[in-house]
């Protein structure tokens, strides 16, 4: 076990060339900063279908917290962009929810999602979904979110600004596209492409 441990038999990059899912190492290659803000942690899950997540600091301001994730689309068929976004956008919404109820014992209110249009490095208009949330933590502290939500290849980018003054939230629309013109998806794997196509297979067989 331990000559495993050394050798990192069980580690998730090892995980990841076992299954062929997604290689994310070009991703960090090209994006340990983004304009002021440092990349200042890294995480890739252990589960290939949540992919990658990173942390960055902005020095001036390190009370915001600038995230980016990285991860599979969780459909066979992704062409009908708008779709594609708005579902995402209503599991996110779930999934934070809980966390803030979880983790600060707290509150979260949305606003109305709106479609974005940022340029990419091909200065081709990039469409992407913007909401915004305001948390209330059980100590009485506020907080405003903003996330931002990309498709590139068979991957969900998702820019995620949390602050708690307007002044640092005003940096979250340059974060976003940044991420959008910077951040390049790995294509889909074959571990995603095989899981896709056993899907289609099941649904023609009902």
């Amino acid at each position: 076990m331990n000559d495993a441990e050394a050798d990192g038999a069980f580690s998730e990059e090892f995980l990841y060339s076992v299954l062929n899912a997604s290689d994310y190492s070009q991703v960090l290659g090209e994006v340990a900063q983004l304009d002021k803000l440092q990349l200042k942690k890294q995480k890739l899950s252990p589960n290939p279908y949540r992919g990658l997540h990173l942390q960055y600091e902005l020095p001036k301001q390190p009370e915001g917290q600038f995230e980016v994730y990285v991860y599979p689309v969780a459909r066979t068929d992704w062409s009908d962009l708008n779709s594609t976004l708005l579902e995402e956008e209503l599991r996110i919404r779930h999934s934070q929810a809980d966390v803030v109820v979880g983790d600060l014992l707290g509150s979260i209110d949305y606003a109305d999602s709106i479609f974005v249009l940022f340029e990419s490095e091909l200065n081709l208009p990039m469409r992407g979904l913007l909401f915004r949330g305001e948390i209330l933590t059980s100590f009485g502290q506020r907080l405003v979110r903003d996330t931002y939500l990309f498709l590139k290849e068979d991957k969900f980018i998702q820019a995620r600004v949390t602050c708690p003054n307007i002044e640092c939230l005003e940096q979250s629309r340059s974060f976003a596209r940044n991420v959008a013109r910077r951040f390049e998806a790995p294509p889909e794997s074959e571990f995603m492409a095989d899981l896709r196509q056993r899907h289609r297979r099941i649904s023609l067989r009902r």
